[in-house]
């Protein structure tokens, strides 16, 4: 999921990126994060998110992480 241009999130979408990211780990199915602006990614450090999510600098990062 690249974040690059999000300059915004609410809690509602915190939910929804957890509910995906659960699901997409119950279907064995590798899920990342990538690009996040520095507000954002204070809010996904803060709610523990990157340690549930693997974030990445940038999308071909998490492209060759996801896939390799």
């Amino acid at each position: 999921m690249d974040l690059e241009n999000l300059s915004y999130i609410s809690s509602a979408g915190l939910r929804s990126i957890l509910l995906i990211a659960k699901t997409l780990k119950s279907k064995q199915i590798k899920f990342a994060m990538c690009s996040l602006p520095d507000p954002i990614m204070e809010i996904i450090q803060i709610t523990g998110f990157d340690k549930i999510i693997d974030i990445h600098e940038s999308r071909s990062v998490a492209v060759t992480a996801t896939t390799g």
